[in-house]
């Protein structure tokens, strides 16, 4: 990890006294990436505001999404949250983690995704390629919405009621 924080980053910009932390960062270790995320999650005073500079990818994204502030340049990346390993049998070989590895993942980022706002269904897929996201656009209200293909017909028929702008 790249990255920097404490009473020194203030962000002076916007001068709210918030630590602010800048992210560069392609990820790292599940432990360290955790930890680090769940360090940020529990800050509530001073505010954090996170800058990624550049991409925050992996453990770097999962940091970014503990904060509820997330500032991006223009062109920079986030995302894939996949867990991998080295595959047991060829150390050369890099592998997606089994289940019991991307599970307490994706339990974490959704509850990220819902204290910081976030949406759950796309925190969701940065965890696992095999959540296909799809964006909505509302008529009452005025809104764009995220949701899982597989909540589509359910979200449809009980809570949406018609309010899908052309087809999803």
């Amino acid at each position: 990890f790249d990255y920097q924080c404490g009473a020194g980053n203030r962000c002076a910009a916007a001068k709210s006294g918030a630590d602010l932390i800048v992210i560069d960062s392609p990820g790292g270790p599940v432990s360290s990436s955790t930890r680090i995320a769940n360090l940020i999650a529990d800050q509530k005073y001073p505010p954090v505001v996170v800058y990624v500079s550049k991409y925050a990818i992996s453990g770097g994204a999962m940091a970014a999404l503990a904060c509820r502030t997330i500032v991006m340049r223009r062109r920079t990346q986030i995302g894939d949250i996949q867990p991998i390993m080295l595959d047991p049998s060829s150390p050369k070989k890099i592998v997606v983690a089994p289940e019991k590895f991307v599970s307490p993942i994706r339990a974490m980022l959704k509850t990220h995704a819902e204290e910081n706002g976030y949406s759950v269904a796309v925190c969701e897929a940065m965890v696992d390629p095999d959540i296909e996201v799809l964006r909505l656009t509302l008529t009452e209200p005025d809104e764009k919405i995220f949701v899982k293909r597989k909540d589509l017909d359910r979200l449809t028929s009980t809570e949406l009621g018609g309010r899908i702008v052309g087809e999803p």
